[in-house]
Order: C-alpha cells, then structure tokens, then sequence
C-alpha cells in the first residue's frame, strides 16, 4: 500500500515500484516548479481496480504554503487527466488529487462536506467561493 505523508523528495523508491512512470516524471516536474513543497499522502493503492491509484496512475498530495486555488492554478500547468480539490474541511493539508488518466475526457471535481460526509462536487464559482471562506475562516482563527 503506498500511503503515507511525505514530501516528494523523502518518498522511499519502493513505494513507486506500482507508480507509471509517467506520473513519477510529472510529480518531480511538480516538485521542482514548487520549490521541493510538494507533499505525498497517497500513491498506489490495492483497494478499487476502478480507482486511478489502483492503476498506478494517481497522487494525492498538497503543495506547503499553496492555498488550494494557488494548488490549482499551479497544478493546471502540467495538464492532469483528472484533478480533484479538497479544502481545511475534508483534510488537514488542504490539496489535491492529480492523475494522469487519458485526458478525453478530462475529471474535475472538488470535494466538500456536506452533513458530515463528503460530496464530490463541479470545480465551479460555488466550490472556488466556498473554498476561498474556509481558508480565510481558518487563517483569521474562525471556528
């Protein structure tokens, strides 16, 4: 299982043995393009073979001192297949999920929480608004 919380220079190599290739070279292209802030909590994973990560395919991660619009924009750049964001309400490290599947059609989505469980919603003004008031809240000290 290739679950863990490290920043992507620390990741041990036999944790990318189950990884494309392909997505290892965007990460270090991630990493360097951010100043060595970017930062793995999850690789591959065994659980669903419909799961990008099950196919070796997918990083969830987070980039230090990015806020999560300042991740996207960052993360658009190396053109991911699918892009998901989740803000302070979902994780502790606010971030994202990056793969590299087919890119037509592309996955967007983001991910919020609704009832106490989570809801995978469009990256739209809605999200990006939500989003922007949870960091603020967080920042200033807000409960």
């Amino acid at each position: 299982m290739g679950v863990f919380n490290l920043k992507f220079s620390k990741v041990p190599s036999e944790k990318l043995l189950d990884v494309k290739v392909e997505l290892i070279e965007v990460l270090q292209k991630i990493d360097e393009y951010s100043g060595g802030k970017l930062w793995i909590h999850r690789l591959h994973s065994s659980g669903n073979p419909t799961s990008q990560h099950y196919h070796g395919r997918a990083a969830d991660g987070h980039i230090e001192g990015l806020s999560v619009i300042d991740q996207y924009v960052l993360l658009e750049r190396f053109n991911p297949g699918g892009l998901g964001l989740y803000g302070p309400d979902i994780w502790t490290s606010p971030g994202f999920h990056f793969d590299i599947r087919e890119k037509f059609p592309t996955a967007k989505w983001g991910c919020v929480k609704e009832g106490g469980k989570r809801e995978y919603v469009a990256l739209d003004e809605e999200f990006f608004k939500r989003v922007i008031k949870l960091e603020e809240e967080l920042n200033n000290g807000v409960d």
